[in-house]
Parts: structure tokens; sequence; C-alpha cells
């Protein structure tokens, strides 16, 4: 599903197959649809005080987390707990594909932000990027030591300058951001600072960094020595933390390794990764063992509906979790107006050996 731009211009640079393709949703009628489904969450619009005119996709008001209050950057749909009618709100801005269409993706610049190495920031958004089209077409750039105002600054204004000449701060058309900063002043500096200037962006780390000073009970440490101390001090409780995904795990792994480095003493002692999860029998399984260890799930499912359904387990068990795929996933969606495909690996596309595969030629009954 593509980006929702309303009447100002979602059928800019669109031809006339591709628009026959795509059942837009505008404003008024996704006001009247989200409206009609949430007849029991009462004057929802009231509430948020859009403008009829609005894309309410855009706004920060249903869509992003209060930058105060998390270090900004994240969709707060996906959050622990979060609020089940803006979520259908959401839903109902959205641009539905209804037809195929033979138009690849158009590759963008992506800056993999990060206050240490970026590589973390750099796989997840090749990750992404895989989502949409393969990724040796995929134009990811490392922004790695980020840890100061200037250089925040510095990275939103060369961003910019990477957006088209004449285009306004709205359009948000300057090189996408994905980042992973510890710290939550200089990750909401930077969310502000790409808002100012036209910059889409989104939080990779905040969630996970969130879900463990909740369990940890902690406050985290931005000012770390090195990997190889804070590891020791993690084997005093033997904890574990889950690290779930539908293909090989190494993306939660590393984004759950790096946010355990700002939790010293934390008494986080393995992560459990758990790959290649396909059902919701194995969804469930993984809860209940995480509630039998009093720990936490960290996941990336490309599957939309797979990682809906982890979300509704986790909040069930009461369980700390964080969605790191999705929320990235949905911010390219938006940034490369192309729909994911949601599924495993996703463009990445390997040949197949018919001599593998399950398929059977079965005669007709007499």
């Amino acid at each position: 599903a593509a980006l929702a731009r309303g009447a100002r211009g979602g059928a800019r640079g669109r031809g006339p197959r591709e628009e026959e393709a795509l059942l837009v949703l505008r404003p008024r009628t996704a006001r009247q649809a989200a409206t009609a489904a949430a007849k029991e969450g009462g004057q929802i619009w009231d509430e948020l005080d859009e403008d009829e005119d609005d894309d309410v996709f855009l706004t920060d008001k249903t869509a992003v987390t209060d930058t105060s209050k998390t270090g900004g950057g994240m969709l707060d749909n996906f959050a622990e707990g979060a609020d089940f009618q803006k979520a259908k709100i959401f839903a109902a801005t959205r641009t539905m594909a209804v037809a195929p269409w033979s138009e690849d993706v158009k590759p963008k610049p992506v800056f993999a932000v990060s206050d240490s190495t970026g590589n973390v920031a750099r796989r997840l958004a090749l990750a992404a990027f895989r989502q949409f089209g393969p990724a040796e077409k995929a134009d990811v750039q490392i922004q790695q030591a980020v840890n100061s105002e200037d250089g925040v600054r510095e990275v939103v204004h060369n961003a910019a300058c990477l957006a088209p000449k004449k285009a306004l701060a709205i359009e948000k058309s300057g090189a996408m951001l994905v980042y992973t900063l510890a710290s939550q002043k200089l990750a909401a500096l930077l969310a502000d600072e790409s808002h100012k200037q036209g910059v889409p962006c989104i939080n990779a780390l905040e969630p996970v960094l969130l879900s463990m000073e909740r369990r940890f009970g902690l406050q985290r440490c931005v000012d770390v020595s090195s990997g190889r101390t804070q590891v020791a001090g993690f084997e005093s409780e033997g904890l574990t933390v889950f690290a779930v995904s539908d293909n090989t795990g190494e993306s939660a792994y590393e984004m759950v390794v790096a946010a355990l480095k700002q939790f010293p003493g934390c008494g986080v002692e393995s992560v459990t990764v758990c790959p290649e999860v396909k059902t919701l029998e194995e969804v469930n399984h993984i809860v209940q063992e995480a509630v039998s260890f009093d720990s936490l799930i960290i996941f990336t499912f490309a599957s939309p509906g797979l990682s809906r359904y982890m979300r509704q387990q986790c909040e069930r068990a009461k369980m700390p979790y964080a969605d790191v795929f999705q929320p990235v996933v949905i911010a390219f969606e938006r940034y490369l107006n192309y729909p994911p495909v949601g599924v495993t690996g996703g463009h990445d596309l390997q040949d197949t050996d018919s001599a593998r595969l399950r398929w059977q030629r079965r005669p007709l009954p007499a």
C-alpha cells in the first residue's frame, strides 16, 4: 500500500494505468470509514481535532510519538498499549493496492545514522528495502559516530540537501534517516530538525530501549565504555532476552546487543534467538517461554499479520516487547511511495531447485 497524499498531490507522478490500479481513500472518505468502523470509540476524530482537508496519515498527532517523552521518530501504533481506535484511523487513511503493475520501485537515498559504527542501522535499512526491491538497488549510506548536536544537525542538513529543487519541507523529500541513537536528547533533536527541514526519519532503536527500561527498571546509560565490560556485568543474574524473526534473526539479535550496551549490570547473560518463525503456534510458544523466564521479546517480522499477532499475545501476557521491523517498513512505504511484499526475505530472490519443491502432478479423476 502506498501513502495516501490526499488531494494536494496524490496523482502526481502516476500514469493512467497506475491510477486505475489504486483505490485511494481520500481524507474525507477515510474520516467516514474510520468513524463507521469505530462507533464504540466515541468522537475520535473530534478528539484529534484534525482539519477536514488534512492528510491524516502524515500528521504527527496520530502517527508519531511525542518526541519529548520518547526521543522522537516513533510510530506510536506499534508501542506497548497502543490505542486501538487510533490504529483504525491509521488504517483507514492508507491507500490500498488492488491490482498489480509492472513498474519497479525507484530507489531513493537512505542514511543509516548511528552514534557507533552504523552497521546495525544499515542492516535494518537494507532488510526493509528488500520488501520493496532487490538489495543491490538500495542506496544506503552509513553516517557513523553521530554523538553531538552539531553532528545531528550536519546529518539532517546533508539529507535535506538531497531533496529535489523547489521541494517544500512538508513534502518530506530529503534523504530518509534510519537512526539508532542511544541518547534521547540527540534522537529528539534529530526528529525535530528533520521535521523542520523536510527529512523523513524513523527511530529504530528507541522501541527496544524503552522496552528494556520498563523490564529492567533501569535508565539507559548512554556513556558506556566497552562491550566486553558490559557483558561481564550481565552475568550476575543469568537473564535472557528473546530475539525473534521470520528470517535469520540477525537483525533482531544485533538490535538487542546494541541496546543492551546501554544497560550495564542489568543481569542479562544471553540472547535467545528464535529464527524462521512462521506460524501462530510458534509465536504462542515463544511468548509462553518468555513469560516463564520473566523476559522480554524483540522481534522482526516481514509479515504484518504475524507481527500483529505477536503484539497481541504480548499485550495479553503483559510481556514487554518491541516491534523493530514493521515501523521501519511503513516508513519506507511512505518514503518510496511503493507497497511492500510483506514476505520473509522480500526481493532477496534465490534460485529454486525444482527437485526440492513439493509439487505434484495428479491425473484428473475418471
